[in-house]
């Protein structure tokens, strides 16, 4: 028991330390928006990547209808979203990672219609 608990600690300390190193070298900051728009409960996991499909940034949300998410950004370089909605809906984007007129911040949207697809594109206000 306590083996895989040193190890997993070690994995996301290994992670989380090389993440950190990297991102330094890396000026964005990049702000991540996700939408139920749909009635039902989802669960969406969210991974960012690069072009070599390194991953850069991924997180799981559960989401109530009708509800969105702002809680998470992250610092680094990505160019591709891929999001899985209950385990079985997925859509991979391509992007190149703009910031809003008026900040350094990218932000990526990603939200599930009603209609049950899923869009990745970027969240500025009024754009």
């Amino acid at each position: 028991m306590r083996r895989r608990t040193v190890l997993s600690t070690l994995g996301v300390g290994g992670v989380t330390f090389l993440s950190g190193c990297d991102s330094q070298d890396r000026e964005n900051e990049i702000d991540l928006t996700v939408r139920n728009d749909s009635q039902p409960e989802i669960t969406l996991d969210l991974f960012l990547t690069t072009d070599e499909f390194e991953t850069v940034f991924s997180a799981q949300y559960t989401l109530a209808g009708e509800k969105a998410d702002e809680s998470k950004s992250f610092y680094g370089t990505a160019s591709r979203v891929h999001a899985i909605v209950n385990e079985s809906e997925v859509a991979v984007e391509n992007f190149v990672p703009q910031p809003c007129s008026g900040t350094n911040t990218i932000p990526v949207g990603v939200s599930y219609s009603p209609e049950g697809e899923i869009h990745i594109g970027a969240a500025c206000s009024g754009q």
